[in-house]
């Protein structure tokens, strides 16, 4: 399967969503239903990880389908994290933001090159507001 759901920890804090190899946006809306679940299955904030790190490009009609599923943050949803983009889609969803501002009000979202680095800025911001 292209796109793979778990959970980052036992608290269920962190989900962690895997992109691998060539992915649709069939796909994309297929995972997005799943998160939504498993967003509502818990009564707190949850940090989303998107690691695209083993993907291919990202398919066609990109900011079309990136509005469409900006309609679907669950108020569960805390950061939203991006991990291992390629220029191209960095340029995208810096384009993204700036043109559907609301997206950035409805949840925060932060680019990393890994998922270590990801991690270790999640950590940082725990031990912040612990």
């Amino acid at each position: 399967m292209p796109v793979t759901l778990e959970w980052g920890n036992t608290e269920k804090t962190l989900l962690n969503v895997n992109f691998e190899g060539k992915w649709t946006w069939d796909d994309v809306y297929k995972s997005l239903d799943e998160i939504y679940g498993l967003l509502g299955s818990v009564d707190h904030k949850v940090n989303t990880v998107f690691d695209f790190t083993r993907s291919a490009s990202i398919p066609m009609n990109a900011l079309t389908h990136l509005r469409a599923t900006n309609r679907t943050v669950h108020s569960n949803q805390a950061l939203v994290i991006l991990v291992g983009l390629n220029l191209f889609m960095t340029k995208l969803i810096d384009i993204f933001v700036r043109v559907y501002d609301g997206f950035a009000r409805k949840s925060d979202v932060l680019v990393f090159s890994t998922h270590e680095e990801a991690l270790a800025h999640l950590s940082t911001l725990n031990e912040e507001n612990a």
